[in-house]
């Protein structure tokens, strides 16, 4: 009589009442655990792997997740984790946490190019990476948009290279983050597995991606504040003046005067409150500051960290100045809204005011900066101070950021490098 053949399923143990049971097969050529239910909506059993071989573990996750069954939250019938719904989780639970409002624009708008580049029904762990080199075609020729829609032949624009790797490393974090993350506390398992094979091969082919060698840092000089300045007030903007709707000027040139004097980022500039500034500030030894000091808040800092700057003259003269033509105190905003006296100034709002300034001014427009080319020029300007000094009072984290992206060498330097050197002799007999 011949013997039987073994299948590929050895059946472990069984747990809970008819109806709401829950099984355990271990697989035979791997010897990996799953679970099994019945799922009366498909009528077929649905099975789930444990990612373990250890069977009382599995005997503690079965008899809980009959309970889960029995209340409808069963991880077996659960289905699929798809691409939409990975994307969901990052962006209720890990956007919000230490990332500003840039950044968490940032992460919706990336959500929403995925969504549509991997379709949000597809599943996450079977998500292959022949999309790849299409898809890094496409964004660089401008075929399809920051949001993955389809551009028309005559607006498409390229995109640099640097731009594309960033949005796929973000989908890579998100990948890392699922096989980290718990839906519930007293959840076993994790969203999706660790160890993709197709994961890898996409993070370490971004890894392999050549250095962009003639990186876009263009600087705003002093000579360029100095053309924009003079110009500022007359951009204007519209405003209710005694109930009458009337035009003024805007506040340009003090957002101009900080980002120049400061060296601080716009969002940071824009979302500066009356109580920030502190015109009685003292130092370590006591001695009082000459003009002020102001409190960047770690809420919107890049890094999230909290800063405290002395101001120069003409800083404090650019607060004051906005001060008493917009009074206000506590957490009233510096530069308010023109619709919210609460809410401060949209920054898209401010991009228009300079662009303007620039062409009255008959300005071109630099390549590939706006604003932060004045936080370049402010690092400039300071390299000759120790490094770690500029750094923190410009909100550094490191001094070697600011070193190899912020600060610019121009051939005065390199005028000083070559005709300054300090000789290297031999000791004389």
């Amino acid at each position: 009589m011949a013997r039987r053949k073994k299948g590929r399923w050895e059946r472990i143990c069984c747990e809970g009442e008819r109806g709401y049971s829950v099984t355990v097969v271990r697989d035979r050529s791997s010897g990996v655990l799953y679970g099994r239910a019945w799922s009366p909506k498909q009528k077929k059993y649905r099975l789930v792997s444990l990612r373990h071989r250890d069977v009382g573990a599995a005997r503690e996750w079965a008899l809980d997740e009959a309970k889960r069954l029995r209340s409808g939250r069963s991880e077996v019938l659960a289905g699929k984790v798809t691409v939409g719904r990975l994307l969901l989780l990052y962006l209720q639970h890990k956007t919000p946490k230490k990332k500003s409002a840039t950044e968490r624009n940032q992460d919706e708008r990336r959500a929403e190019m995925w969504r549509r580049v991997l379709g949000a029904d597809t599943d996450a762990t079977a998500v292959d990476f022949d999309w790849y080199e299409s898809f890094i075609d496409q964004r660089l020729s401008g075929e399809i948009n920051a949001r993955g829609k389809l551009v028309p032949v005559d607006k498409r624009k390229p995109v640099r290279i640097r731009t594309v790797e960033t949005d796929v490393l973000w989908l890579v974090w998100v990948y890392y983050w699922g096989a980290r993350f718990k839906e519930r506390r007293q959840d076993k398992r994790r969203l999706l597995p660790t160890g993709l094979v197709n994961l890898k091969e996409l993070r370490q082919s971004v890894d392999n991606w050549p250095e962009v060698e003639n990186v876009r840092r263009p600087v705003s000089t002093a000579t360029r504040y100095e053309k924009v300045r003079a110009v500022a007030a007359q951009v204007t903007m519209e405003t209710y003046v005694n109930g009458k709707r009337k035009r003024v000027p805007s506040y340009l040139r003090e957002i101009l005067d900080l980002a120049h004097h400061t060296g601080r980022r716009l969002s940071a500039i824009l979302n500066l409150r009356h109580g920030d500034y502190c015109p009685d500030a003292e130092d370590e030894q006591g001695r009082e500051l000459p003009y002020g000091a102001v409190t960047w808040r770690g809420e919107f800092d890049k890094q999230g960290k909290e800063w405290v700057s002395a101001l120069n003259k003409e800083a404090q003269a650019a607060i004051q100045r906005i001060r008493k033509a917009r009074p206000g105190v506590g957490e009233a905003p510096l530069f308010p809204s023109r619709d919210d006296p609460m809410q401060p100034l949209c920054r898209h709002v401010a991009d228009n005011w300079l662009r303007k300034a620039e062409k009255l001014a008959r300005l071109e427009s630099q390549d590939g900066t706006l604003w932060h080319g004045y936080r370049r020029g402010w690092a400039t300007a300071r390299q000759h101070f120790p490094p770690t000094m500029t750094a923190h009072t410009g909100g550094w984290k490191s001094p070697e950021t600011m070193q190899k992206c912020y600060q610019q060498t121009g051939l005065a330097d390199q005028l000083q490098v070559v005709t300054a050197p300090v000789e290297v002799r031999e000791k004389q007999a």
